[in-house]
């Protein structure tokens, strides 16, 4: 689930990535980095210079595979979840 903005939107270069849910059974097969690679790449297609995220903390949470994704935290809380960004280098 993404959140485009853009560049003629006012929130231009804030595109949210909500969610990304690959089912239990296909887990493991790299179907998630390939996904997120897409997303990226649709996001930065779009003139964005970065891709927000967030995670709740605890047992199982996404914060290794975005880190080795290349996001690193915002410093910003957003309603109990930790913010992350992932920027993409200038063209």
């Amino acid at each position: 689930m993404l959140s485009r903005k853009p560049p003629a939107d006012p929130c231009k270069g804030r595109h949210f990535l909500w969610r990304l849910l690959v089912d239990k059974r296909y887990q493991g097969r790299g179907i998630d980095r390939e996904a997120l690679t897409q997303v990226a790449a649709q996001v930065r297609a779009d003139g964005a210079t970065e891709l927000l995220t967030s995670y709740e903390p605890g047992d199982g949470e996404p914060w290794p595979f975005y880190q080795k994704s290349g996001f690193e935290p915002t410093g910003e809380i957003d309603d109990g979840e930790i913010v992350l960004r992932l920027t993409f280098p200038a063209r």
